[in-house]
């Protein structure tokens, strides 16, 4: 099969085969020129310097491999393509054309990038028996599914060995992707119930009077006995009559000064212990603080030192994704200075979300618009068919060109400008 070429005029992208010379003009080439078949991308004949071209116009679509060069395929997708793809296959009955003249290689589908219906190219002088063509397309399902006994990986290997049977039909593929598909459910693990170990009714007395016990023996060590006593013993001394006992003069006078002395002590003793310190203040907020949330007392009680700084003074903020040990390259927006960091490749930029590396939010930009490449060192730029064009230092790349660019160099996605840094 020849090589084809790409082409881009102001609003259309074509993919171009050159015509062999010793073709003819037959049935199968007209019909599908003057035709708009369902499910195939629409030929239109040409001549230029080089002799009969045909163009299919792919315009709006992406090839599957490109989907799909980094990802894995889900079961939903590959039941979504396989199943128009058959569809098409019906269609070509009605206007009694060959199937076996359908390109099928995951570079030559081209699909929508969000609903993934695929239109396919009709090539007259390419031809590949249709099993054929199925069983490569079912190898290349295995080969981007993710491997790790899935839906996906379960359906693809199905699909491949019911296509390796001689006697099979495409009513058979129909069957097996009209099969209902719903995720495999692991049963809980089975946790051994251990049965505690009996507790005697007195060995649980015995601990809670060990308890309660330990308790009493807490409370009477921290009350001040010793000074109540010796007070208690001084004031009995000064209490007792002189008449009644010959008590000396010089012993009243050491009751007394005992007396005094343990009083003292004793008063010392309880405002120590009813005293709240500052000490006690403090780790009883540091408790609430805490309940409420480390991070929110730290933010209600701290001052940053940079807050009287100027953003001029700072610097604007980068929002970076990954480690920047894991950065490549960074693409710096020209107009609002925000940095994106190349951090894979290839780095496909567009509006997808769930297809591109960078999202862009602009009407001048396609769903899948272009892809910096990266080999050796060297950087790329590549156009992904877009509408309104992919520039490089001002100026437009042809659809699919692929050109090496160089740190500082502009790139235009649409309207958005780029420098590689």
């Amino acid at each position: 099969m020849y090589e084809p070429a790409y082409k881009k005029t102001l609003d259309h992208n074509y993919i171009v085969f050159p015509m062999p010379e010793d073709m003819d003009i037959d049935y199968q080439l007209n019909m599908i020129s003057d035709n708009e078949i369902p499910g195939l991308i629409h030929m239109q004949p040409r001549y230029d310097q080089n002799g009969p071209q045909l163009y299919y116009e792919i315009s709006s679509l992406q090839p599957l491999k490109r989907l799909y060069e980094h990802r894995t395929i889900s079961d939903d997708d590959i039941r979504i393509i396989l199943g128009s793809i058959l569809n098409i296959y019906r269609s070509l009955q009605d206007y009694m054309l060959d199937d076996c003249h359908l390109l099928l290689q995951p570079e030559y589908i081209y699909v929508d990038a969000v609903s993934l219906k695929p239109a396919l190219i009709f090539l007259p002088f390419y031809e590949l028996e249709r099993n054929n063509s199925l069983l490569k397309l079912s190898e290349y399902f295995m080969e981007r599914s993710a491997h790790e006994g899935n839906d996906a990986d379960m359906l693809s290997y199905r699909l491949y060995h019911l296509i390796r049977l001689d006697n099979f039909v495409t009513a058979d593929i129909q069957r097996l992707l009209d099969e209902p598909h719903e995720a495999v459910k692991y049963p809980d693990p089975e946790i051994p119930y251990v049965k505690p170990a009996p507790v005697a009714a007195e060995a649980v007395h015995d601990e809670a009077e060990t308890l309660s016990d330990a308790t009493s023996i807490s409370e009477k060590k921290n009350f001040p006995l010793i000074p109540l006593i010796t007070a208690a013993s001084g004031l009995l001394i000064l209490l007792i009559p002189a008449g009644i006992l010959h008590i000396p003069r010089s012993f009243r006078l050491g009751g007394m000064a005992l007396f005094m002395t343990s009083l003292i002590l004793l008063l010392f003793s309880l405002r120590k212990k009813t005293k709240v310190s500052p000490g006690n203040i403090k780790e009883k907020t540091d408790t609430t603080a805490d309940e409420t949330g480390e991070y929110d007392t730290y933010f209600s009680n701290t001052v940053s030192p940079l807050s009287d700084v100027s953003d001029d003074r700072l610097g604007r903020t980068v929002f970076i994704e990954s480690d920047p040990k894991d950065i490549e390259g960074l693409l710096i927006e020209k107009n609002r200075k925000n940095e994106y960091p190349l951090t894979s490749f290839p780095f496909t930029i567009g509006k997808l979300k769930d297809r591109c590396e960078l999202e862009l939010n602009d009407r001048s930009v396609s769903r899948i618009h272009a892809r910096i490449l990266k080999k050796d060192d060297q950087y790329y730029l590549q156009d992904c068919g877009s509408t309104n064009g992919t520039f490089l230092n001002g100026i437009q790349l042809q659809a699919e060109e692929t050109v090496p660019i160089e740190k500082d160099d502009e790139i235009g996605i649409g309207r958005v400008r780029f420098v590689l840094a």
